[in-house]
């Protein structure tokens, strides 16, 4: 259940970043944006047709913005993007916790290549529809295309609703099996100063597939379908203007292990998977740009999925420290 965290009792450069951009403005409606994204990182969120997927690098993001002069405008995005779902992001600095959760790593895409358009809805919020590849790929692996789209809404000043979805087919050689998600965000400031809270709830499913597989043309017919669904509830905290806390409590449920792939004790038969995880990360400000974060994390499971040395366990327990400089 976990793809970030993988390397155990050493130092690891996680990533480093370099984001060249140039908004859109009112005298010209057109803008750019490239991520440059270096480190062990990369090869997880690596986008299939770019470069070797062992490379330290990734081209992240790569998009041309422009605005057409339709009602309030209509903006438009064209190129390689991350995704609209989920409530975590790729920079684990602009994440509350250090770890990424199990919807963020296992129930949604990274990155889509493509184009979206995104219309404001004033005060009550904005909304996005695009036609991409796919999940992760840059170069579709099919002759169909996936539809993705957003609707964010601020009912209160102190409550914002994300809805995210997207469906197509995402496996090679197949047009017509879709894998579907559905995303939903909430963000909400209570009355408590120096308090936020988040949810995020997904529910996922895919057409023709068991056990992980993503089985060929010629075996193809007869499989079932597979669904998947994770609830997350965030906590921060400002303590001081230095000092903050930050709890996660998340549940992923693999109905079929078709997303985890997870084996027990060496069985490939393995199915139905819930996994649970309570996550406090310590985060301090040194200085000006600097960040350091202290986390201990426990992940549960109800099968021994967790290989380490050569046992297997129904439980992981994990302590991670980070350093980060930004600008």
């Amino acid at each position: 259940g976990r793809v970030f965290d993988v390397n155990p009792g050493g130092f690891t450069i996680q990533a480093a970043e370099l984001v060249l951009e140039k908004p859109m403005t009112d005298e010209m409606p057109i803008g750019f944006r490239t991520d440059l994204f270096f480190g062990d990182d990369a090869e997880i969120f690596h986008s299939t047709g770019m470069g070797a997927a062992t490379d330290n690098f990734d081209l992240q993001q790569a998009y041309i913005t422009a605005r057409a002069p339709v009602g309030d405008g209509l903006d438009f995005k064209v190129g390689k993007f991350v995704t609209l779902l989920g409530a975590e992001v790729i920079e684990s600095p602009a994440n509350w916790n250090y770890s990424r959760s199990l919807m963020f790593q296992n129930s949604i895409p990274y990155t889509h290549t493509g184009a979206l358009a995104t219309y404001p809805l004033g005060e009550l919020g904005s909304a996005t529809f695009g036609v991409v590849n796919g999940w992760d790929i840059v170069d579709d692996n099919n002759k169909a295309k996936s539809l993705i789209g957003n609707l964010t809404l601020t009912p209160l000043e102190s409550l914002t609703l994300s809805f995210n979805g997207i469906t197509g087919p995402e496996r090679a050689g197949d047009s017509n099996n879709d894998r579907s998600v559905f995303d939903a965000v909430a963000t909400w400031t209570p009355p408590i100063e120096h308090l936020t809270l988040m949810a995020n709830y997904d529910f996922g499913h895919e057409s023709s597939v068991v056990q992980g597989t993503a089985p060929s043309a010629a075996v193809r017919a007869g499989y079932d379908s597979a669904e998947w669904q994770g609830l997350a509830l965030y906590a921060k905290y400002d303590l001081s203007d230095a000092w903050a806390l930050a709890g996660r409590v998340e549940w992923f449920d693999d109905k079929d292990n078709a997303r985890l792939g997870a084996t027990s004790r060496g069985s490939s038969t393995l199915d139905d998977l819930d996994i649970y995880a309570f996550t406090l990360t310590s985060q301090w400000k040194l200085y000006e740009h600097v960040l350091a974060r202290l986390e201990y994390r426990h992940d549960k499971a109800d099968e021994p999925v967790f290989l380490r040395d050569a046992t297997f366990s129904d439980y992981l327990d994990t302590i991670a420290a980070e350093l980060i400089y930004h600008f």
